[in-house]
């Protein structure tokens, strides 16, 4: 499995370390309140202005490569 899920937390086969990674070098441009989202699945929402919200989604695990 090339991205496994959340729930996936042994050492060995997680992929935290990647989105902790993520967070670290994105912090520039998001706000802390993704953190949390962000380290558990690489996935934020943040408003933007009103009316108008940026959403962005992890689509690593719909790829069909990752079995």
């Amino acid at each position: 499995m090339n991205f496994p899920p959340p729930f996936v937390d042994s050492p060995e086969s997680s992929i935290s370390w990647l989105y902790d990674e993520l967070d670290v070098q994105w912090r520039k441009w998001l706000p802390s309140s993704v953190s949390n989202t962000l380290r558990r699945g690489a996935f934020y929402s943040v408003l933007v202005r009103p009316g108008f919200r940026l959403i962005s989604l992890n689509m690593n695990y719909c790829n069909n490569k990752n079995w």
